[in-house]
């Protein structure tokens, strides 16, 4: 197990809302901890050897094309992957935070709100009004998101520091 240095914070903002139409990409530079943020076109154009498309790009994109030259040519494996936490993993989320919930009342609610379509924005709908218990909900995700960026690092055989 190789301990590195990471922006936790980072990560959980990197997991928890990375785009699922993957049109970027976040890896993790396993030797010095540093997260490389690389547009997926401009990972396309490297990986096809498209100099004339790279010519091309804006300046904001050249920036990335070094970092894409070094995830296209790792052999060894030094760029890991950063995930993002799957619907089905955080619905899982609100179904145990609801279950927790002390209230009958508010659980019986938040259970219906999870029980079909809409169920991401019918929860939040129920816990809007309940500002305790919505706040305790933001405590309790970033938590469960944080738990699940250390369960991947550790899955990877890195342990934060």
């Amino acid at each position: 197990m190789k301990e590195l240095k990471v922006d936790i914070d980072e990560l959980v903002d990197i997991m928890e809302n990375n785009s699922a139409d993957y049109d970027h990409f976040h890896y993790l530079d396993q030797e010095t901890g540093e997260i490389l943020f690389v547009m997926a076109d401009v990972q396309n154009l490297v990986d096809e050897n498209v100099q004339e498309g790279i010519d091309g790009l804006p300046e904001w994109q050249k920036d990335q094309v070094e970092d894409a030259k070094r995830i296209s040519s790792d052999e060894e494996g030094r760029y890991l992957h950063i995930p993002r936490i799957e619907s089905h993993d955080a619905y899982r989320f609100m179904d145990d935070f609801a279950n927790d919930v002390e209230s009958d009342e508010l659980r019986e609610k938040l259970q219906i709100a999870l029980d079909g379509q809409g169920a991401f924005r019918l929860f939040k709908n129920v816990l809007y009004e309940y500002p305790a218990e919505q706040a305790k909900w933001f405590r309790y995700h970033n938590e469960r998101v944080k738990r699940e960026v250390i369960d991947w690092l550790l899955s990877n055989s890195i342990k934060p520091k």
